[in-house]
């Protein structure tokens, strides 16, 4: 989904931050260590929301912690010509 040699988890692991300090009350700020390379996910047509374990960084009654990244926050770092980014992406040929 990403160019190669662009270091995707410093960029996401910055906009996650962004938020996390929005509403500072509801995480534990203190471990959130930044995003993993193998961080669970889910994309849709406009975002990626990057999904962190109950506990991980917030109290149980958040759930599991989800994070929505427009894609035109990280489009500098997107492989627009990848297999992955295609697969979802694609123009309808008439």
């Amino acid at each position: 989904m990403f160019k190669k040699n662009r270091d995707y988890s410093v960029v996401l692991s910055k906009l996650v931050k962004a938020q996390i300090e929005k509403n500072p009350d509801d995480y534990f700020i203190e471990d959130y260590k930044g995003v993993d390379p193998q961080q669970p996910f889910y994309i849709d047509e406009e975002a990626l929301y990057l999904v962190f374990n109950v506990y991980d960084i917030a109290p149980y009654v958040m759930g599991f912690p989800t994070f929505k990244i427009p894609f035109k926050e990280i489009e500098p770092i997107i492989d627009k010509n990848g297999s992955f980014w295609l697969a979802f992406h694609r123009q309808a040929v008439p």
